[in-house]
């Protein structure tokens, strides 16, 4: 933290896909890209994408105290897609069980 300046240090994790071929519903419930300008954009041509892991988070006492926003005064430290689970459906949580147990056979 002290190197780079940051008033805190989390885990981040690249998208899967790239965000800016997203979809979503319309409102006549065909799918639309959120990014039209990057419909036909190759997916290997656009900038990489990261999101908050949140398995820790390292902070300056200051920071915390100030309640200074994490995401926009902090550095990422970069996690595997591999090693990361959001688990925010029971889907997720057998995906994190099933990865628990292959590494636990590794």
């Amino acid at each position: 933290l002290t190197e780079c300046g940051a008033d805190y240090c989390f885990p981040v994790t690249e998208f899967p896909a790239a965000i800016q071929r997203a979809l979503k519903y319309s409102s006549n419930g065909l799918m639309a890209p959120f990014y039209p300008e990057h419909e036909l954009t190759r997916t290997q041509d656009l900038e990489a994408a990261f999101y908050d892991a949140g398995q820790f988070y390292w902070g300056k006492k200051q920071a915390w105290q100030n309640n200074n926003r994490i995401h926009s005064s902090g550095v990422g430290f970069d996690i595997p897609s591999w090693r990361v689970v959001d688990i925010d459906t029971p889907a997720d949580w057998e995906r994190a069980e099933r990865l628990a147990a292959s590494l636990k056979t590794h």
